[in-house]
């Protein structure tokens, strides 16, 4: 019966090492364009909150925002996403002058590919009153 004992525990120490060793986050946005359509000059400024979903099954981190235009801000909690949860992403875009725009948003996060990434575009026309 010592014996049976001992290969029940290790089949459970295995199955939770294989499990645990293959927990990773997944970065989800269930959103990924976001059109704004027409804005008004006058506003001089576009601010929103971009919803991210911790779909994986470990913490989730941001590492790493890219933006392709000095006109945008990104920021966002350096706390862990757990398994399941949902945060907001907050972008703000300055503007100067009328037209047309599509900026993106590359966000990165502790996967086990370092260039893994998702990334949200923002559409939209600002015109003058």
């Amino acid at each position: 019966m010592n014996g049976m004992k001992r290969i029940f525990f290790f089949s459970i120490l295995v199955f939770l090492l294989v499990n645990t060793a293959h927990s990773k986050p997944k970065l989800h946005l269930p959103k990924k364009i976001i059109d704004f359509d027409t804005i008004s000059y006058s506003q001089k400024e576009l601010r929103c909150k971009v919803p991210i979903v911790n779909k994986g099954d470990s913490p989730l981190y941001l590492t790493e925002t890219k933006v392709f235009c000095p006109c945008m801000k990104v920021s966002y909690s350096e706390e862990a996403l757990m398994p399941g949860d949902t945060a907001l992403i907050n972008v703000t875009y300055t503007f100067n002058h009328t037209e047309h725009f599509s900026n993106t948003v590359r966000l990165y996060y502790n996967s086990e590919d370092p260039e893994e990434m998702e990334q949200f575009t923002l559409y939209g026309y600002i015109k003058e009153e």
